[in-house]
């Protein structure tokens, strides 16, 4: 969710970088935020992964 949401910004500000080079400094962004914010794209992934689960119950990864 984090890289997803943060990715264009990265790209725009960056516009010769591949996607790896993206990820690595999302990477390094994502572990210089802070608690609060860390917290709250955790608990936006346990909202989706629980809603998820609610929409296809029988779901199992292979």
């Amino acid at each position: 969710i984090y890289r997803t949401e943060r990715h264009q910004t990265v790209k725009d500000a960056n516009p010769d970088a591949k996607n790896n080079d993206i990820s690595k400094i999302l990477g390094k962004q994502w572990q210089m935020e802070p608690d609060e914010v860390r917290d709250a794209y955790k608990k936006k992934s346990e909202a989706i992964k629980e809603e998820f689960m609610r929409v296809y119950p029988e779901y199992k990864y292979q």
